[in-house]
């Protein structure tokens, strides 16, 4: 599968420590959006379960969205409503690494895996490789990684590629280029 060629005006997120959710699932939702059957399929692909109050009402929200990463933060209309929901689209990320523990024997700092997925388990930790593998896998999609280097975008590959549903961007941008965060960042 090739790269996509020049994918994506770049969008930035929150950088919570959830920017790497945030990517994901604002990039799968806004590529379903204005469509509600489209949207539902993806509501409930991301987070497991639908609320359709909720959803509606983010639905809506979006047609205000303007890619300003301040929308969603949770003192907004568009983040309130969708904080939780990031929430639960990590736990389910947590929850698939749990269950697929071969898949996830090196990871940083040579440190365990229940060890790792604690640290998750809290809304500010940042996420990284093994995140994205185990996103890529949960949603059965592929996920296309882009790194900023120099002012440019450069591509770093794909996790997933045989992924059964349309694939997604994220760019990942090192912290030396964002020393406000003081991690890495994620966007799309």
């Amino acid at each position: 599968m090739l790269p996509p060629q020049n994918p994506f005006k770049q969008i930035n997120v929150p950088s919570d420590g959830s920017c790497l959710l945030w990517s994901v699932a604002m990039n799968i939702l806004i590529l379903a959006y204005p469509d509600e059957t489209k949207f539902k399929v993806a509501w409930i692909h991301l987070f497991g379960e639908d609320n359709i109050e909720v959803r509606q009402n983010v639905l809506r929200e979006l047609a205000n969205y303007n890619g300003d990463p301040q929308q969603l933060s949770p003192d907004q209309p568009l983040g309130k409503l969708l904080y939780p929901f990031i929430g639960k689209l990590r736990q389910r990320m947590i929850n698939h690494m749990a269950e697929h523990k071969d898949d996830f024997n090196n990871l940083p700092d040579n440190e365990s895996l229940s060890q790792h997925l604690e640290k998750l388990a809290e809304h500010s930790t940042w996420c990284d490789e093994p995140e994205i593998k185990a996103l890529s896998d949960l949603l059965n999609l592929p996920i296309h990684v882009f790194a900023t280097e120099g002012g440019k975008h450069k591509y770093v590959g794909v996790y997933n590629k045989n992924g059964k549903n349309k694939g997604i961007t994220v760019v990942f941008t090192p912290a030396v280029k964002i020393p406000r965060v003081g991690n890495n960042h994620y966007h799309y």
